[in-house]
């Protein structure tokens, strides 16, 4: 999947992500993607460690799903296109 991006700019968002494990894949192998990992809060609370290791935490946004759904952390601003 990570291969097919080949897009600048291009956010991903994982939908019932667990703890991130494809969705950091994916931005491993695509520096300019950004990312949103969507679950419930205790999921992507614990989804932190595995983002951090990654390299693609503050290119990964936390989504909270559920009835006080919410954007807990916004990711940093994507790279500009390298041309």
């Amino acid at each position: 999947v990570g291969e097919a991006l080949d897009r600048h700019g291009v956010a991903v968002v994982d939908v019932g992500g667990g703890y991130g494990t494809i969705l950091a894949a994916i931005l491993r192998s695509n520096p300019a993607a950004g990312g949103v990992l969507f679950d419930q809060p205790q999921v992507v609370a614990d989804a932190e460690g595995l983002l951090t290791s990654a390299g693609v935490a503050d290119r990964c946004a936390r989504a909270i799903t559920g009835h006080a759904a919410r954007l807990e952390k916004p990711m940093a601003r994507t790279p500009p296109h390298p041309g």
